[in-house]
């Protein structure tokens, strides 16, 4: 832990400091809404919820690709080499193509879920839905876009304030639906709104942490810009988020909806989410600050690069732990506690998936230094075969086995990719 802080001190715990609670005001949100909502639909319906809010996860990914690791990483890049100018052009780039990108992946949902809504989930009232989830999409892009760039600041402080503000009215919303009677779609518009409320709130806090001038370049003006590596390491960032999301964004809830249950659907989504956000809570707070390291250490001082690389896979195996541990000690207790008894099948899953996601948070390390370093095309060709690995097994295990097949295939991609990954 020294080495990772040792190079700004108080500036690296300041940043520790914000991102943590940031995580923690999402997490805190995030768990109390899923316990909300669980409770009052029921396995059943909760199994739906889960599908369309994957559904929207993906859609997010996709929209915002390989533009938020590329917009903290070159910014990192320029503020290690001290040109604030070349950052903020560097903004503006990103900026415009994170829009486009935004609108294209809409459309292209949009014109999924006309042709294909009837077979997106069993639930008819889950396909109208679809399009509640579409505009949550669009706005849960925009607030990770501005997450992203602020970090790429190291500015964690801006993403703790919009976690601060957001979370709570979220929440806020669902408490209300869940009052007032909701039912599915009324957990869904909450969602909607609660996204709206990030979008806006993370661009206008964005922006008064810059000047007027920082955003609106044109890609004529950048000068130094490293435009060709810029839309490189979009084009590699890109491929690996489409197999990130084959592999760690949860395909097997698909093949549970082809060939199990709604409630096997919740039960996986519940315990597989409960184990991802887990590892937020510790390993995921260093995670968050290692790419921008990384890339203002590679602009500064390549020769650095080892030694840091070294230090945070320690640091992330001696926070990730720890967490297993308590974890499959007090798995039973949790799951029951916070969504009854109904739920008692997704003890396992928590346990199997935390164990699995705890080589994804030591990785961490290694994605974070090969993304800094312009080695996507390394990353690339482990998530392939892990991706082919990972759908095989789902396929397989899942027509089989159903919820404990989704368990295995789900854990198998999550170590196969870590692994090879370190």
């Amino acid at each position: 832990m020294a080495t990772l802080v040792s190079e700004r001190g108080g500036a690296a715990l300041g940043n520790t400091m914000f991102s943590s609670l940031a995580v923690y005001a999402e997490y805190a949100a995030g768990l109390a809404i899923s316990m909300i909502v669980a409770r009052t639909l029921g396995p059943t319906a909760f199994g739906t919820y889960t599908l369309l809010m994957w559904f929207a996860s993906v859609g997010v990914v996709l929209a915002n690709h390989g533009i938020t690791t590329g917009v903290m990483k070159f910014i990192g890049e320029a503020r290690g080499q001290g040109d604030s100018t070349l950052a903020r052009r560097a903004l503006g780039h990103f900026e415009r193509m994170q829009l486009r990108s935004c609108v294209a992946v809409c459309l292209v949902l949009g014109l999924a879920i006309l042709l294909l809504s009837r077979r997106a989930t069993s639930d008819v009232e889950g396909q109208r839905l679809l399009w509640v989830v579409l505009v949550a999409v669009a706005a849960r892009a925009c607030f990770v876009f501005y997450v992203s760039a602020a970090k790429g600041f190291e500015n964690f402080r801006l993403t703790a304030r919009v976690q601060g503000v957001a979370a709570p009215i979220g929440l806020a919303l669902v408490v209300i639906a869940a009052r007032g009677g909701a039912t599915l779609s009324g957990f869904v518009v909450a969602y909607a709104l609660g996204s709206l409320v990030y979008a806006v709130l993370s661009r206008v806090a964005f922006s008064r942490s810059l000047s007027a001038s920082t955003r609106y370049e044109h890609d004529a003006e950048l000068g130094a810009l490293p435009v060709v590596r810029m839309r490189r390491h979009v084009a590699f960032a890109s491929a690996i988020v489409l197999l990130e999301v084959l592999v760690l964004r949860q395909t097997e809830v698909l093949f549970l909806e082809q060939y199990s249950t709604s409630q096997n659907i919740a039960f996986y989504g519940i315990g597989r989410s409960l184990a991802s956000s887990a590892m937020l809570l510790i390993p995921g707070v260093a995670a968050a600050l290692l790419l921008p390291m990384m890339s203002r250490t590679f602009g500064a001082d390549p020769a650095l690069l080892g030694a840091r690389f070294l230090a945070a896979t320690r640091y992330m195996l001696l926070l990730a732990v720890p967490v297993v541990v308590a974890g499959e000690v007090f798995a039973a207790d949790v799951i029951t506690a916070l969504y009854g008894a109904a739920y008692a099948p997704a003890i396992l899953v928590f346990r199997i998936t935390l164990a699995a996601s705890a080589v994804g948070a030591v990785s961490a390390s290694a994605s974070s230094y090969q993304l800094g370093t312009d080695r996507q095309p390394a990353i690339v060709a482990t998530m392939t075969g892990t991706a082919v690995i990972t759908l095989l097994l789902d396929f397989i295990l899942i027509r089989a086995y159903q919820l404990n097949g989704a368990i295995a295939a789900g854990a198998a991609g999550s170590v196969l990719l870590g692994a090879a990954l370190l």
